[in-house]
């Protein structure tokens, strides 16, 4: 054989030296430059290539990074103003009414994932694109989810949804921009939305036929429309109505804008001991007393006629809206001549009663006592 021998970096005529992309070491020039050599005469270029591209395909293939098609998701502290939304969410079923809370409590994002660990899990799993999210408490009206039957790398199964828990809604992060002047721009109140019969006040949902803080329309609160001596207050069919008031004071227009407007003048007591002791009526003598019955009690009052007298007891016509009784101890009763006149035997003690006959008002009544 004449010429250079063959030797490193000489090879047959014919044969030229190829190197991969993924030339990683010596091995692979080595097996290929055996095969071009062992083939030297029969064994053409388009099949070397052939080789090659076959040897480039696995090795790009046992390099690969596994595709971020999972969702790692973290714990965040969410800036945002606490809101809720109300919104209807159709995933395994339709559920209307949920509430949606900001801010958000979790940040997914996508992720690979290579098990190091061994046994390998058992499920060959899905696969897809993930996305980025934020996610946030939800709460929707109890229901029953169907079941799933689901299939990822840890196997397959079918699991039954409870509630739901978690809403994740899709998230990009903001492309930064360098800007150099400002325009100013006029802000907006945005409206949220709000499920069947409810009315999105602020940042909440309401119910302004019963919302005693939006009775019958946003920021109406009923404790500032029904001022004067009230304690408590009700919203109903989106009307402000008082429930309660202050010590001696009475509603009995049933008038929320008035108020408590009665002052309560009662004067007496309880019957049989509990009654207000008036004291002695001398002979020749006279006196009255007023009161009033707005929450439709009654008034005892106790009064001691002097011997040689003609006691009468009378509640004159201005006091139409009441009626009295007398009784000479606990139990019997003095009969007496007219509606508003009894006439007790002189020198006793009696037990007199006034109580309304009409429907609550302020009106006062007045009881004359004479002897």
């Amino acid at each position: 054989m004449t010429g250079r021998p063959a030797g490193r970096g000489h090879h047959p005529a014919g044969i030229r030296t190829v190197r991969t992309p993924h030339s990683y070491g010596p091995t692979e020039h080595c097996s290929l430059g055996m095969i071009a050599s062992q083939g030297e005469g029969t064994m053409t270029m388009r099949t070397i290539w052939g080789l090659l591209v076959i040897g480039v395909a696995a090795v790009s293939s046992a390099w690969a990074q596994p595709a971020a098609d999972h969702l790692e998701c973290y714990r965040v502290k969410d800036p945002q103003p606490k809101t809720t939304y109300v919104a209807e969410l159709a995933g395994l079923a339709v559920e209307p009414g949920c509430l949606i809370r900001v801010p958000a409590k979790m940040a997914c994002v996508p992720t690979s994932k290579t098990i190091t660990s061994n046994p390998l899990p058992p499920g060959g799993g899905g696969g897809g694109s993930a996305g980025t999210f934020l996610c946030y408490s939800v709460k929707c009206p109890k229901g029953a989810p169907p079941a799933l039957s689901m299939q990822d790398q840890f196997g397959s199964r079918t699991v039954e949804p409870k509630s739901a828990k978690v809403l994740c809604a899709p998230a990009v992060e903001p492309v930064a921009t360098t800007t150099t002047t400002s325009v100013p721009t006029a802000s907006t109140t945005s409206t949220i939305p709000c499920g069947p019969g409810l009315t999105a006040c602020g940042a909440d949902c309401v119910d302004t036929q019963t919302d005693v803080s939006n009775c019958g329309g946003c920021d109406v609160a009923c404790s500032t429309a029904c001022s004067g001596d009230v304690t408590g207050t009700t919203c109903t069919a989106g009307t402000c109505a008082i429930t309660s008031c202050s010590t001696n004071r009475y509603d009995v227009d049933a008038t929320c804008e008035n108020g408590c407007e009665c002052a309560g003048l009662g004067n007496g007591g309880s019957f049989c001991g509990g009654s207000r002791a008036l004291g002695t009526v001398q002979v020749g003598a006279a006196f009255t007393t007023s009161g009033n019955l707005p929450d439709d009690g009654e008034q005892w009052y106790q009064v001691t006629f002097a011997p040689g007298g003609s006691p009468s007891i009378t509640l004159p016509a201005g006091s139409a809206n009441f009626r009295f009784a007398v009784f000479s101890n606990c139990s019997t009763a003095i009969s007496c001549d007219a509606v508003f006149t009894c006439r007790p035997a002189p020198g006793s003690t009696v037990q007199i009663g006034v109580r309304r006959t009409t429907p609550a008002n302020c009106a006062a009544f007045t009881l004359r006592v004479d002897n």
